[in-house]
């Protein structure tokens, strides 16, 4: 599966790397996101977006649950969660075969790139 990632990344050309904890590493737009992939777990793919938004007060952060959750209930295969006063946002699947892994790709990488601007548009709204 690594390796099948990391081809489909240089083919679009992004400039991947795998870094200290194995992750996939790469840019778009200037935002870094991982691919985290376990060897106990090979179907399992994971698409992270660390540190997105910081949560800086109590109010923001039951803002910040509120938007999540709606952006949970409404994002298939999408996460956004706390972490450390940190929003993280992930896409989790299972896939068993590559036969069409760059669609699959295409779309987690989207779906990941939506929720989180979804969630800044949101904030602000909530802001004002």
């Amino acid at each position: 599966m690594k390796e099948k990632i990391l081809s489909y990344l240089l083919d679009e050309g992004y400039r991947p790397a795998i870094d200290e904890d194995g992750d996939v590493a790469f840019k778009v737009e200037g935002v870094s996101m991982y691919f985290s992939l376990s060897e106990d777990d090979p179907g399992f793919v994971r698409l992270i977006l660390p540190n997105f938004w910081r949560v800086d007060d109590l109010q923001e952060y039951e803002r910040s649950l509120r938007v999540a959750n709606k952006l949970n209930s409404t994002y298939k295969a999408g996460k956004i969660f706390i972490h450390n006063n940190y929003l993280i946002s992930t896409v989790e699947l299972f896939v068993y075969s590559t036969d069409k892994i760059e669609e699959i790709l295409v779309r987690i990488i989207s779906i990941l790139r939506r929720m989180t601007y979804e969630f800044a548009e949101l904030m602000q709204r909530e802001n004002s």
